[in-house]
């Protein structure tokens, strides 16, 4: 468990998540299974979040926890949102976008895939 001193409470928030920022990207890069782009955005917004709400760091008694929490929290509500933004899984037939001529129908103006006439 991590004690804090007054000195290391009065430090910035910005200077504290930067010498946690390896471990943090590390977790992020375990939690997107490997995307860097995603695991680059989500510390980010870590930061973001944890340099303008300012916790009291004296009251933190586990600030690895914390931070580690906050990462993995921020990427579940990402994750919540972006599968709310798929379709229902009955959005389409279950033969697909085509129809029964093997057409696009209605997606493509009624134009066959290529090779049907």
């Amino acid at each position: 468990m991590l004690r804090l001193t007054k000195t290391a409470a009065s430090e910035n928030h910005e200077e504290i998540f930067l010498a946690h920022y390896s471990r943090l990207r590390a977790w992020a890069l375990t939690l997107t299974n490997r995307d860097n782009e995603r695991a680059e955005d989500l510390v980010h917004d870590a930061f973001v979040q944890f340099t303008f709400s300012r916790p009291d760091i004296s009251t933190i008694s586990n600030l690895n926890g914390y931070l580690f929490t906050l990462l993995r929290n921020l990427y579940l509500s990402k994750h919540e949102k972006a599968l709310s933004r798929l379709p229902p899984p009955n959005a389409f037939p279950i033969g697909g976008i085509y129809d029964s001529g093997g057409s696009l129908g209605a997606f493509a103006g009624g134009l066959k895939p290529e090779g049907h006439l």
